[in-house]
């Protein structure tokens, strides 16, 4: 049944929309052959991709996904993974900075893809419970600002392939699908950390047909998914459906530049720590350093700011008075009543 649409790519073919459709609807009724959804998986590159094919994939597998639609403002902060740094939970601890000071954070995010830990293995250390109804997500961000939304729980059709693409061993689209596939189809801010430069592009686009009002698509030069410390980062912005391109270094915002082993983590339980430290104020060094200037980039695309600059004092100054602290606190304490 997949035959034809890896002929059409084999010739060079670009996939319509309705091709999307019907792929995904294929993969949903477990009516395809394994040797073919495998070569087509391949073929779906980012040069065979347009951004209006990659919208249609995305929309197409959001409707086998539980999702909800909420048009208040609202944010997401994640990565792709996969860049081969062990770093610590730099999103994550952007996600709480964000809710402590007043911005709805509904946080998309797995377990680790290049890390030692990721925001969903850091979540059960700190015993943060990974909810799967969205009823229950969506009282936690009324009353918290802030719900992480564990990946597996809400795409069912991305489990479908995930054995098969563990036998194939390569990347694949599903590599770059995961920050484009928010369970909130009405999203309107997004920060996303890219590592593979080539998708940069696309992925700005897409996230224009998806309807993003503000976005910054990031990828430091030195190949981390986030806005790096360690070299100058290049940023995709799209605001009001145009689109600009720049780099920013750290030293632009006071920052002194760190080597990769500042920022490196540990296991799950070493990067809890250094997540509390950091939100308590006792961390001082790069670690702190790089989740302020994502935290800063952050409030910018969620439009609490209206440039990182000034977002930068507001939040060393709640950082240091233990506001952001006292946030997270409560923020478990809530969890713990409401689970």
């Amino acid at each position: 049944m997949l035959r034809k649409y890896i002929v059409k790519l084999q010739d060079k073919e670009r996939l319509s929309n309705n091709d999307f459709e019907e792929i995904v609807k294929i993969i949903a009724d477990k009516s395809y052959d394994e040797n073919q959804l495998s070569a087509l998986l391949v073929l779906i590159s980012e040069e065979s991709l347009t951004p209006e094919g990659l919208a249609a994939f995305v929309k197409n597998i959001l409707k086998y996904s539980s999702t909800f639609e909420d048009k208040k403002a609202m944010i997401d902060v994640c990565g792709t993974g996969g860049d081969g740094f062990k770093t610590i939970n730099i999103s994550t601890a952007t996600a709480f900075i964000c809710g402590a000071l007043g911005v709805t954070v509904a946080k998309h995010g797995n377990r680790a893809v290049s890390s030692r830990s990721g925001s969903s293995d850091i979540l059960d250390i700190l015993n943060v419970p990974l909810e799967s109804s969205i009823d229950k997500q969506q009282h936690i961000l009324k009353n918290q600002n802030l719900s992480f939304f564990h990946a597996p729980y809400f795409h069912k059709l991305v489990g479908e392939v995930k054995t098969l693409r563990e036998k194939l061993g390569v990347r694949t689209v599903f590599n770059i699908l995961g920050p484009l596939l928010h369970p909130n189809l009405s999203l309107k801010y997004q920060l996303v950390g890219i590592y593979h430069k080539p998708v940069q592009s696309l992925y700005a686009e897409t996230l224009r047909h998806l309807g993003r009002e503000h976005a910054l698509i990031v990828r430091g030069n030195d190949g981390l998914d986030e806005i790096s410390i360690t070299a100058d980062t290049e940023i995709i912005e799209v605001k009001q459906n145009e689109i600009k391109k720049f780099s920013v270094s750290p030293e632009e915002y006071g920052f002194k530049r760190a080597p990769h082993n500042e920022i490196t983590g540990g296991n799950p339980g070493e990067n809890a720590e250094i997540l509390i430290n950091i939100l308590n104020g006792r961390e001082k060094g790069a670690k702190r350093d790089i989740v302020v200037l994502n935290s800063m980039f952050a409030l910018y695309t969620s439009d609490f700011s209206d440039s990182p600059e000034k977002a930068k004092t507001i939040i060393e100054n709640a950082l240091d008075s233990g506001h952001i602290y006292d946030y997270f606190r409560n923020y478990i304490d809530f969890l713990k009543e409401v689970s």
